[in-house]
């Protein structure tokens, strides 16, 4: 296997090229390395703010700031199960962490009331999305070959 030379991005997200040209990941290392990059955020969120803001603004931050780092990329990367119930597994403990419970019916409920998407779904639509645009550039551009 060598590594896809060219473009920075892609050697920062250690994608390599297979001897049949299909490009594969090292996502378990990444993966481990966001994880605890989101832990640290979360905490942070918690030390600023404590239980003073309320669950919403709470929430917010924690989507606006710790979802990106954590999907950054995701969407155009195979993953399988196991990673998908991995990414699930952070939200759900700081679910648990905010709401007071070990309870997963009661995590799932909270996260259905505040409308919070797990990034297993939100993985999947952006691959939808990603998919859509570039059929709609191939066709568009008539590129057949890509």
């Amino acid at each position: 296997m060598q590594p896809i030379q060219g473009h920075q991005k892609c050697n920062a997200m250690k994608l390599t090229k297979n001897d049949n040209n299909y490009v594969q990941h090292h996502v378990h290392r990444r993966q481990w390395v966001r994880q605890s990059f989101i832990y640290d955020y979360a905490n942070a969120i918690f030390g600023r703010i404590g239980r003073i803001a309320s669950e919403e603004v709470t929430l917010h931050l924690i989507k606006s700031k710790c979802l990106p780092v954590l999907l950054y990329g995701l969407d155009v990367c195979p993953l399988n199960v196991s990673d998908l119930r991995s990414l699930d597994f952070v939200i759900n403990r700081f679910f648990m962490k905010l709401f007071n419970t070990n309870i997963m019916d009661t995590v799932k409920f909270c996260q259905d009331q505040f409308g919070f998407e797990l990034p297993s779904v939100l993985i999947v639509k952006r691959k939808d999305k990603f998919l859509a645009r570039y059929k709609q550039f191939k066709l568009d551009h008539n590129c057949f070959n890509l």
